[in-house]
């Protein structure tokens, strides 16, 4: 009777060690899978996109191909996912001696990747061997110089227009007298 629960024991043993398996495998596809369509298609991940990152070829800036986002994907779904995930596999199969070693492993990748991206051309290994970079969307200089002149049409048109300055008001110009808009017809004349 003894050898009998036994049995089942180990028999839920094995299947639960197999579950984990499949998840954490399942878990290294799915990340695999959301760098590469992700880069694929929209050029950035989600998360770049709410930052305004987005993933260029070193070379010309474009939008990098499906072999350059297969790369760029694959080492870091192993940066991110992949060493650990074989860790906790290893472990829960029995094998402590290479899940520590894995561990150990994972941890020297994930520092040397943070190190490499935080250091001179700041680029992770995924990005040097996918030949991409990650740049920012958002342009300081550009978006600066749009609002350095919209400030200066602005003066110029209060100064024109015989500015009036109110009390309690910032230091900035108001005209006296709002101008009208401009006609549809006025517009479409002056652009032709």
């Amino acid at each position: 009777m003894a050898g009998a629960g036994q049995d089942v024991g180990e028999s839920l043993w094995r299947h639960a060690v197999t579950a984990v398996q499949q998840a954490f495998a399942a878990l290294v596809v799915s990340t695999f899978v959301y760098h590469f369509l992700s880069l694929g298609v929209m050029g950035r991940t989600p998360g770049q996109a709410l930052t305004a990152l987005c993933v260029v070829r070193r070379r010309d800036s474009g939008r990098p191909g499906r072999g350059r986002a297969g790369v760029r994907a694959a080492m870091t779904t192993l940066v991110d996912v992949g060493w650990y995930a074989l860790a906790c596999c290893l472990l829960a199969g029995g094998a402590i001696g290479l899940s520590v070693l894995c561990w150990v492993v994972a941890v020297a990748f994930f520092a040397f990747n943070a190190a490499l991206a935080l250091v001179g051309s700041r680029r992770s290994p995924a990005d040097r061997l996918g030949g991409v970079t990650v740049t920012s969307t958002w342009r300081v200089p550009a978006a600066l110089t749009r609002i350095g002149g919209a400030v200066r049409r602005r003066g110029a048109a209060a100064r024109c227009s015989g500015a009036v300055r109110r009390r309690g008001q910032p230091d900035y110009l108001e005209p006296a007298e709002p101008t009208p808009p401009a006609s549809r017809r006025g517009r479409r004349r002056a652009t032709r």
